[in-house]
């Protein structure tokens, strides 16, 4: 075989991997997946209120920031995709058809929410600038609209709370 033969074959395979994808809320890579998506929630929660109000903690290292901010918004947008690949439960069996997970989330206020969190609010830099030279706030406060992300990570905490719980009392 050449190696286009072998590299359309792995591409194709991951394709059809992907399509037929489905995560098991219950299962521990979905579990996984919220503590990831909760780091970078908490990330925003602490970072964006604390560097628009102590505009010196802004001036620090803004590159850092500004990488760091695009990461989670990068990590937002693949959630966005993750949750329309997260089954859920009808008359108690795990829903796995694609266009059913789609309309399930995309009809929910947490689709709603996960838009409004990714709007390219940054975009704002342009007009107001990114120099944050004793005023407050600071000019990163129109990345607020990260924490619409919040529900998310509660989730998170649910499934953390249930866990330890469920522990205590089989132990």
């Amino acid at each position: 075989m050449t190696k286009s033969c072998v590299k359309g074959f792995i591409v194709t395979n991951v394709l059809i991997f992907f399509r037929a994808l489905v995560l098991d809320p219950a299962a521990q890579l979905y579990y996984r997946w919220l503590a990831i998506i909760s780091l970078a929630i908490l990330y925003n929660v602490i970072i964006i209120i604390g560097r628009s109000v102590f505009w010196e903690l802004q001036n620090l290292c803004p590159r850092m920031w500004y990488f760091m901010d695009y990461l989670c918004d990068i990590l937002y947008i693949t959630d966005i995709a993750v949750h329309c690949r997260t089954g859920y439960l009808e008359q108690g069996l795990l829903v796995r058809d694609r266009n059913k997970l789609i309309k399930n989330y995309t009809s929910s206020v947490a689709f709603k929410l996960d838009i409004l969190s990714i709007f390219p609010t940054d975009l704002f830099y342009v007009i107001i600038g990114t120099s944050c030279e004793c005023k407050v706030p600071c000019s990163v406060i129109v990345r607020l609209n990260r924490l619409f992300r919040f529900p998310r990570m509660s989730e998170f905490f649910d499934r953390r709370r249930q866990e330890l719980t469920s522990h205590m009392h089989s132990g």
